[in-house]
């Protein structure tokens, strides 16, 4: 109870303010969050996946987490509200709300209804009975081609290009058995495409439609979190594309908004 009453104490002199930045209020929510966390009995190291044992260091855990996303939630709706409120220079100039409609017009286009669980974007695979072996292949065989479809789509709309690491056969296993389907598991190879302006990120929204014409890929998928933000603020736009039979996923971002989630 000592400790845990300390720790409150502590957990409550930070704040958030115009004297600690943001940055500086993560590393003090970790450095605090390691003070709750248990020793390991094997290692001697304190494990934060041991707060659940304890019910009174779990809810002091929660608390802690729960105001450090509300500030993240803030810094997301500071940097979007800094973009809406841009002022439109020359006749080019492209404005957040026209963005939000090119993008709510792709995902309309791309993913008309909502699609039960067996209609999610699937990897055709050779035979049903294909494992993680075979979907490791595809990536093997197919994932630099793909990375190419990607990365020039980026580069071509003046983003920056950054290639995910290729997910490992193991998470790609945790993933199959969650969704029932290793077909499922559409994010094997990924990549993201940083914007510095709303205008090369519209850009390349319009890119995306004419990616089908060229008939080396498919778009399977597009789902815009920029017209419904996940609960702390986060926002992105995905598609899902195929190549080859095989599938991967594009994150589009503005880069004010990645600096946020690299940072968190």
């Amino acid at each position: 109870h000592e400790v845990t009453t300390a720790v409150m104490k502590s957990a409550g002199a930070t704040k958030y303010s115009d004297e600690c930045s943001f940055n500086e209020y993560v590393k003090r929510f970790v450095r605090e969050t390691e003070i709750l966390a248990p020793k390991d009995p094997k290692t001697g190291k304190r494990d934060i996946t041991l707060l659940s044992k304890d019910l009174n260091q779990h809810n002091v855990a929660l608390t802690m987490v729960k105001e450090l996303n509300s500030k993240i939630l803030d810094e997301y709706n500071i940097v979007w509200s800094n973009y809406l409120s841009q002022k439109m220079i020359g006749p080019e100039s492209v404005s957040a709300e026209k963005l939000l409609n090119a993008m709510e017009d792709l995902q309309k286009d791309f993913s008309p209804v909502p699609k039960p669980a067996s209609k999610l974007s699937k990897c055709p695979m050779p035979v049903s009975s294909a494992g993680v072996e075979e979907l490791v292949r595809l990536a093997t065989t197919r994932g630099e081609g793909l990375q190419r479809i990607f990365s020039c789509l980026v580069l071509d709309s003046g983003g920056a290009y950054q290639q995910g690491p290729r997910k490992e056969p193991k998470r790609i296993l945790e993933k199959a058995k969650e969704y029932g389907d290793v077909s499922k598991v559409v994010d094997v190879e990924r990549g993201t495409g940083s914007y510095d302006s709303l205008k090369d990120m519209h850009v390349a929204i319009l890119r995306v439609r004419s990616l089908e014409s060229t008939n080396k890929c498919r778009i399977l998928r597009v789902k815009s979190k920029f017209n419904a933000p996940i609960d702390n603020g986060y926002r992105d736009l995905q598609l899902n594309i195929e190549f080859m039979g095989f599938v991967g996923e594009l994150q589009l971002n503005l880069s004010k908004i990645l600096d946020i989630k690299n940072r968190t």
